[in-house]
């Protein structure tokens, strides 16, 4: 039967048993799987003795649940247990054993800004920003910080510093772009103005962006980071975190505002490293087919395509849901920006997220390959562990075969199947 490939190396794959479609519905990564993260921290000028409160998400609501780990540039990393925590709030009192690290170099005793990273379940992806670190003093001296005059806290005046909020833009730009010269994030949505500037840059081939007008990416609008300016499937956060992940360099390597974000050129080539990639085949790898945290599968994939089970469920409808019943085992869906999202020490391209015995990307390989006689994929599915093997050893031993969620064609000759199916299949004589 003749079949069409997309340009792309094929992977290794077990055969499958049909050329159906098939559904899974979307299923959310548990609390317990997610990376704790910090949104905001107050206050940010703070002494020994006193309480810090971090928001954020995934906490482990409870008392002492969660360990906040403190870290001055160049000196070891303070590990505290939190006094109580909601899954979005957390209280800690700045210990004494912090007062060892508010020395200087002449031995005098100082104010340090500290880096915060939390650790519930998992540890946070990495440290705190100097915007959302605060200043730590010893008791009594935290009057003496003058957040008024010295935004950042650093000790240099506002007046005798560029960039008073570090966020990549000078004073100079804010007051033209409008923004706060002493908020790294004026309008709260969680990127920082200079990405917003400058992914609106792009998209306006380099145009002066008005800040009150909304067609690109703003810096003075809070609405705006579920967006995708550039249509290349990602969201304005999702890039900006990306952009974040790979260490934040400037000029950016990840924009809403340019699909193939390249910072010394027009394009991105694709590579022998990065062929497997190269998801339409064009010889260019854009911003949806990079992959930033080296797992193997495209960003794209990993945050609204074949790795989610969403995608799944909106591109096949026709197929009731897999999962979902009462006490199904919910499947973790990858993070773009988790190499390793469950933690075993795998990368997620190589993972197996239903248990069928078949990696990842091989599923979403074989999926690329279409019958052109029938217009039919072969029976693959990274959330369906049925697929494409109904023997495998996460498979039902019970299936609900009144809900087509997965069609069970049975070969010639017939291999050893529980006997559970054989009675319960339509015309089995059960």
């Amino acid at each position: 039967m003749p079949e069409i490939r997309l340009p792309r190396r094929p992977r290794a794959l077990l055969a499958p048993l049909a050329l159906l479609f098939v559904l899974v519905p979307a299923s959310p990564a548990r609390a317990a799987d997610a990376l704790p993260t910090i949104s905001k921290v107050s206050p940010l000028a703070i002494e020994i003795g006193q309480t810090l409160t971090i928001t954020g998400k995934n906490f482990i609501p409870g008392k002492l649940a969660n360990v906040v780990t403190f870290k001055r540039d160049g000196k070891p990393v303070v590990f505290v247990k939190a006094d109580n925590a909601t899954r979005t709030k957390i209280t800690v009192t700045i210990p004494d054993k912090i007062g060892a690290f508010l020395v200087d170099a002449t031995g005098a005793p100082n104010k340090f800004r500290f880096h915060l990273r939390i650790l519930a379940r998992k540890f946070g992806k990495a440290f705190t920003s100097s915007s959302l670190s605060p200043v730590i003093a010893t008791k009594g001296t935290v009057a003496g910080l003058d957040q008024a005059n010295d935004c950042d806290l650093d000790g240099i005046p506002n007046k005798d510093e560029a960039d008073d909020d570090n966020d990549g833009l000078s004073d100079t730009q804010e007051a033209t772009y409008k923004t706060d010269p002493c908020k790294a994030d004026s309008d709260g949505d969680g990127i920082t103005d200079y990405f917003e500037v400058e992914s609106a840059h792009d998209l306006n081939s380099k145009a002066l962006p008005f800040p009150g007008k909304k067609p690109y990416p703003n810096a003075l609008d809070g609405s705006d980071k579920d967006v995708d300016f550039d249509q290349d499937g990602m969201t304005l956060i999702e890039e900006y975190l990306m952009w974040v992940y790979s260490g934040s360099p400037v000029p950016i390597n990840y924009s809403d505002g340019d699909q193939d974000t390249n910072p010394t050129g027009d394009s991105t080539p694709v590579t022998d490293a990065t062929r497997d990639l190269d998801i339409n085949g064009n010889g260019i790898i854009s911003d949806d087919e990079k992959d930033v945290d080296g797992d193997g599968i495209t960003n794209w994939d990993e945050t609204s395509g074949r790795m989610r089970a969403s995608w799944w469920s909106s591109e096949f409808p026709q197929w009731k849901p897999y999962f979902g019943a009462a006490g199904a085992s919910p499947l973790l869906q990858p993070s773009f920006v988790d190499p390793d999202s469950d933690g075993d020490g795998v990368l997620d391209g190589a993972d197996d997220q239903d248990h069928d015995g078949v990696a990842n990307l091989d599923e979403i390989d074989a999926f690329r390959v279409l019958d052109i006689a029938t217009g039919a994929h072969p029976l693959v599915n990274p959330y369906n562990p049925c697929l494409p093997d109904y023997l495998s050893r996460a498979c039902t031993l019970h299936p609900p075969f009144g809900n087509p969620w997965a069609p069970f064609p049975l070969p010639s000759p017939l291999p050893q199947i529980p006997l559970i199916w054989f009675q319960l299949l339509p015309g089995s004589g059960a």
